[in-house]
């Protein structure tokens, strides 16, 4: 893996959109809320144990808080790796953002020095199925 932006340092979301060589090989445009959580598999290439950690600014706030953080281990040659969320009650739908972070320990913040691994910012959409709503 390689850096996004080598001579770059920014507190922003973004995403490269050439992004071809990293650990998180993508994510969906959506995310389906039922019951209160929030599943997402996410396709990943690890080359060693690591874990996956994200976070989904499900109030709407511009921040990640340590309440909307999921982390799953991911195994040696995985493929995808699967984050679930407990969301809150009053979760607003719509278009929101998610922060992935692969790396070789479980890792506790949204932001900060990664020293291995990937970290990448992906636009969603939260949307609740009629079937779901509480």
């Amino acid at each position: 893996m390689t850096a996004d932006h080598l001579n770059v340092v920014s507190t922003a979301p973004r995403r490269v959109s050439a992004d071809e060589d990293d650990a998180v090989t993508g994510s969906p445009a959506e995310i389906t809320v039922r019951d209160l959580a929030g599943t997402l598999t996410v396709p990943v290439r690890a080359g060693s144990p690591a874990y996956l950690t994200g976070w989904i600014d499900a109030d709407g706030d511009g921040r990640f808080g340590t309440d909307e953080r999921a982390t799953a281990k991911v195994d040696k040659d995985a493929t995808t790796a699967e984050l679930r969320w407990s969301l809150p009650k009053t979760l607003p739908t719509g278009p929101t953002w998610m922060r992935l972070r692969l790396a070789a320990e479980a890792t506790a913040l949204p932001t900060g020095w990664a020293d291995s691994g990937e970290v990448e910012d992906h636009p969603i959409r939260l949307v609740r199925p009629a079937d779901a709503v509480s």
